[in-house]
């Protein structure tokens, strides 16, 4: 939960922390540290995959050979903190900005142009 709490840094995400994660919620898929750190842990989009799939994951097995006491408790905490839904909000709040920056960007490209008084003179000349 620290972890998550300090949003995900690459230098609190050591090798053994790796390894119980890797073997929790369904992370078997990644084969080593940097690739799991990479695939959700370096964008918002990342960290929400990460965390949705957490909060989501069944928890199967019995606590005695799996980690599914821990994995309930984990997602528990992560739903009461709202952590997804304001992680999300976040994302969108951001995509917002970033497509109305993009929309400026393209009304000044592309939305016509007033006529300038010196275009209107030289269609005079020769009209």
């Amino acid at each position: 939960m620290t972890f998550v709490a300090q949003d995900f840094p690459r230098s609190k995400f050591h090798e053994s922390f790796y390894r119980r994660l890797s073997n929790t919620f369904g992370h078997i898929a990644h084969y080593n540290r940097d690739q799991f750190y990479d695939h959700f842990f370096l964008t918002a989009k990342d960290k929400l995959e990460f965390l949705e799939q957490c909060v989501t994951w069944p928890c199967y097995g019995d606590p005695t050979f799996t980690y599914s006491d821990v994995e309930r408790a984990v997602a528990a905490r992560l739903r009461k903190s709202q952590i997804v839904a304001c992680l999300s909000s976040q994302i969108a709040v951001e995509r917002r900005r970033r497509e109305l920056a993009l929309l400026s960007e393209l009304k000044v490209r592309y939305e016509p142009i007033t006529e300038a008084p010196a275009t209107a003179e030289i269609q005079d000349l020769f009209g």
